[in-house]
């Protein structure tokens, strides 16, 4: 129960972007690296990068296969990463393999484009939900939809069983997806934060309201799951 500062991250600054971990190794791309206030032009990135914890060093690897963006979302299945939706109205798709460092486009995401959703994997199937309609939007989802690699086609699930949201945090443990706090829009921007923890299982596609998270209100978080225990 300990940190421990590691190598900074090989790429320029940035905010908004999305992580995965395949096999040992992590990865980090996308995002906004200048944006907002006194910093316009707003300058989204599209560069990939590989963590190597053993070395403890950072390797660029092949950009991400769609245009750049941000508020994009990622998950793993098996051994390739996949990314896809984002700030720009992005509902593209694509598959990240390892083994030889490249991008393949896979079928669109079949839910309305959406940026700050959020995304987890259980089994051979990929998740993604909630998220709203674009940069200043105060349109919110509540909508889940499964992703199949092996026939690369999209299926609609149960709702998300708490309100539509965006900036929420989602992992994963064994057979259940887990998804909770972010920020909704009752009175439109600004954001009013959330702390409501919700349990999916894909086993007969329900929800159920689990203990509201520990750390109180907020959005934007992130979140992780190691070895039958999740952390946001």
């Amino acid at each position: 129960d300990a940190w421990s500062q590691k190598a900074e991250f090989g790429g320029t600054a940035r905010y908004s972007a999305v992580g995965f971990s395949i096999g040992d190794k992590g990865y980090i791309g996308t995002g906004v690296s200048r944006g907002w206030g006194s910093y316009y032009p707003y300058q989204v990135e599209k560069d990939f990068w590989q963590y190597d914890p053993v070395l403890n060093i950072w390797t660029q690897k092949a950009d991400f296969g769609g245009t750049a963006r941000c508020g994009a979302v990622a998950f793993v299945i098996k051994n390739r990463g996949y990314v896809g939706t984002g700030e720009w109205k992005e509902n593209d798709f694509w598959e990240y393999n390892p083994s030889n460092d490249s991008w393949t486009r896979k079928a669109d995401f079949s839910g309305e484009e959406r940026t700050e959703a959020v995304a987890f994997s259980i089994g051979n199937k990929g998740y993604i939900s909630t998220g709203r309609d674009g940069i200043m939007s105060d349109i919110a989802y509540k909508d889940l939809w499964e992703y199949s690699p092996l026939t690369d086609t999209w299926a609609k699930k149960a709702d998300f069983g708490g309100g539509g949201r965006c900036g929420a945090f989602a992992f994963s443990i064994g057979n259940k997806g887990y998804l909770g706090a972010g920020n909704d829009f009752k009175d439109a921007l600004p954001f009013n934060p959330l702390q409501d923890f919700w349990e999916y299982n894909s086993e007969d596609d329900t929800w159920l309201k689990k203990e509201d998270f520990g750390g109180g209100l907020r959005g934007n978080a992130v979140a992780f799951s190691i070895t039958g225990k999740g952390y946001a």
